[in-house]
Order: C-alpha cells, then structure tokens, then sequence
C-alpha cells in the first residue's frame, strides 16, 4: 500500500489505511531520540507500540508520554532536545481513522523533503536493522508542558466561570487541571474517554453541547478543543460561537490595541472568510492568506516575521508565544486578553461573516478527479460567473478522501445555488 502525508501528517482508517507494518516502517524511517505521545483513541495503543518497535530497530532512543495534546509533544520536541516529535492522533476524525504527526527538533512540521523521504522509506519496504535503541516511559515531563501553558497566563482567573469541551481527546485532564489552577471555576463535558468516543458529537466539531452548558451555567467563557487539542473554538457569554476567522481578528484587534502587531499583518487561508477580511481592513489590517494547512500558516508567519496565523477550523498560531498551534494555551489567551482589556469576549467581534457552504463529495480517488481539465474549467467558469457576489473554492481534503467543494457570498441562496451545481458536476466525474 502506498501511504503519503496529507497536510496533517499521514492519515487514515485504523487497519486499512494505516495499518501496523505502516506504523513500524515509519518508526524505522527516523533516526536519533524521539519523543512519542498519543490521544484517546484505543488504536493508538497498538500504534505506539509498532511505531516504537520500527525506531528501537534503526536505533533510535525513543521517549513515551503517553496520553498527552498535540502542541505538548511540539513543546517537548523543542524544549527537551528531541531530534524528532511523534504523536499519534486523528484530530478530530472519528475514533476509527488514527493517524502520525511528526514534528522537527524546531517544533514544527516536517519540510516536504522529509515527509517524502519518509514516504520512500515506507513505500519502498525498506527496513533499517541496527543496534536496538533505548526505550524510556516519562510521563512525568507533562508536567513541565502544564508549567509552561500556565505560565503565559499573565493574570489570575478568579472569578470567571470557563466550561471545557475536551471532544473526549487528549486535553480531557490537561485543560480542566490547568484552569482550575488558574484560579478559574471549570465546568468540564466530554471528558470522559473510553477509547471509542473520541470527538462523538462533542468538541469542537459539534459546539451544540457547548453553547447549551455555557448559557445554562452562565458561563463567562466556553471552549471547546479537537481530539489532540491543536484546534480550539470559543463561545461567549451570549452563547455566540467563535470560528478561527473570528478569533483571529480577536486576537488581531487585541495586538494592535497593546501595539505589538508586527507590520499590521496576520496570515489566514484560502477558507479564511471574505467578512473577516475586509474587517481587518477596515480597522487597517491586511491578511495573507496560504494554503490550508497549519503548517503553510506556520511557514508564512516565520517568513513575513508575523506574530497572528490562524485557520478556520480553529488552527491558531500566537508565534510570539509558541510557533505551532496549541487550543489549550490559546484559550487561556483569550480569556487572559479580556480579563487584560477589562472586557468581554463579545465586544470583541463586531462584524458578520460571509455566509460559506462547504460540503465534503466523499470521491473514489480525490488526486485524479482534481486533476480532470474538466473541473478545472467549470470551477473557472463558475468563478466568472459568481465574481462581484462571491467566490468558490474547490480543494482535495489533506485528511479525509474527498473533494471539498466552499462557495461563499452574501446570499445563502446564492451559495446553495453554486455549491449543489458543483457537488453533482464531480459525481458525475467520479462514475
């Protein structure tokens, strides 16, 4: 089987995409010491092992947390001096799909030439034999990730009332412990994993619940994280969700008012929203937008020398303080700017968004339909036709084997219109 990295890492159903032997030759690909963490999936067990075995064989010395977020085996990676940061997540798939996340000693994603060198080594069945590397358990170094997200903190949290939707993933004791350290009083859903439940309608894929606690327990704050807590979504206290478009003008206003953003300048995505573009313009902002992909956004903010990148699904770098996305700490951030303003977090979004359509056309093979001439030319078509209302957006998913077809204006009508006519075009290719 022939395994590649989408823009999160490699990816996949649990036995069929990503499978044991992927696992291993994975582990064997790397060299030096590694540092290894998991979410709550059941899977991720077996995968630690298989991944950890390939590593010990080419002689890596390998380093388990255990259960752990994303952005702390990032921090670790950095902090502790690791060659190589390796999680084991699906984000915020279902429990079935698992997938490998692999940082840079830097903290950062992998460059390409990395990932398909790491992909030759998979692909080609090599396996690297050497003297077996040393294996080592310490899951007590969570405790200096904890240290350090509490430690940006720049204010206690007395007095605010914060609920956590944990998706039942890696952040379900991390958050809550954090908070309630801060002084906070946390009401915590969804944290209670068994291996299967991991981002079941709950996190920050299904706000629903979230909206529903933080205006039943009046709630000055809700967040809710993805199942390796990288994404973050927040409610206020009116019950208002906040995408990563919104809070990335949060935090752009922010900045700007403390007078520390850099060339008045913060990256986005081609998904980032027409609505939120122009607001930051109008309050004399500019965005950059990428590729979707945190690691794209990463890439820009280190080549712009910018501080604020953000992804409309909850992806939000604050480079200042940490250089890859971390929903936990970002949390904490928001609530340590309002409490810093002396405002709430409902003052901050003063615009309306675009409405945006986006559907998912689950397609037998996502590369050959977007390599057809034929789509290329009906999305231009179609983009001629809508320009002065709006855009539309056709891209393969980087997780998930599908085409995701966004259309966006003003008129919901409009973006039904387009997006359904777009949706039936690439069926009809994928006969």
């Amino acid at each position: 089987m022939s395994i590649h990295f989408g823009t999160d890492g490699i990816r996949g159903k649990f036995g069929e995409d990503l499978t044991i032997d992927i696992a291993y030759k994975c582990g064997n690909s790397l060299n030096g010491n590694l540092i290894i963490g998991r979410d709550t999936r059941q899977s991720g067990i077996e995968i630690v092992k298989a991944f950890t075995k390939g590593a010990l064989d080419a002689g890596c010395n390998v380093t388990e947390i255990g259960v752990c977020t994303t952005p702390c085996v990032a921090y670790l990676t950095l902090n502790k001096n690791f060659d190589y940061g390796i999680m084991i997540t699906a984000s915020h798939n279902p429990a079935e799909y698992n997938g490998i996340k692999i940082f840079s000693g830097k903290g950062l994603k992998l460059s390409q030439d990395i990932e398909k060198s790491i992909e030759n080594h998979i692909n080609n069945a090599q396996v690297n034999l050497y003297n077996t590397g040393i294996y080592n358990k310490a899951p007590t170094l969570l405790d200096e990730y904890v240290n350090f997200i509490k430690s940006t903190a720049k204010t206690n949290f007395n007095n605010i009332k914060v609920v956590l939707d944990c998706a039942n993933g890696a952040s379900y004791d991390i958050a809550p412990k954090v908070f309630k350290s801060l002084g906070a009083e946390v009401v915590a859903i969804s944290c209670t994993p068994d291996g299967t439940n991991i981002n079941l309608n709950c996190g920050s894929l299904h706000p629903d619940n979230l909206v529903d606690a933080v205006l039943k327990n009046k709630a000055n704050f809700g967040f809710a994280f993805d199942g390796d807590a990288d994404r973050i979504l927040a409610v206020d206290e009116e019950g208002n969700i906040l995408d990563g478009d919104k809070l990335m003008y949060f935090f752009a206003k922010y900045y700007l008012a403390e007078g520390k953003l850099t060339n008045k300048q913060v990256v986005g995505t081609v998904m980032s929203n027409l609505g939120v573009e122009k607001a930051l313009n109008n309050i004399g902002i500019s965005l950059v937008r990428t590729n979707v992909g945190d690691k794209y956004v990463s890439e820009a903010l280190i080549n712009n020398n910018l501080l604020i990148g953000a992804e409309q699904s909850g992806h939000i770098i604050l480079y200042d303080i940490f250089p890859t996305g971390d929903g936990v700490l970002n949390a904490i951030q928001v609530v340590n700017a309002c409490v810093q303003s002396n405002k709430k977090l409902s003052q901050f979004i003063d615009y309306k968004p675009y409405k945006q359509t986006t559907i998912n056309v689950f397609v037998k093979d996502k590369d050959a339909i977007m390599q057809k001439t034929e789509l290329t030319k009906q999305v231009s078509m179609q983009n001629n036709k809508i320009a002065g209302q709006g855009r539309i957006l056709v891209r393969k998913s980087g997780t998930e084997p599908c085409i995701r077809v966004m259309v966006e204006s003003a008129s919901q009508d409009i973006c039904n219109k387009y997006s359904q006519g777009l949706v039936e075009f690439i069926k009809d290719l994928d006969c």
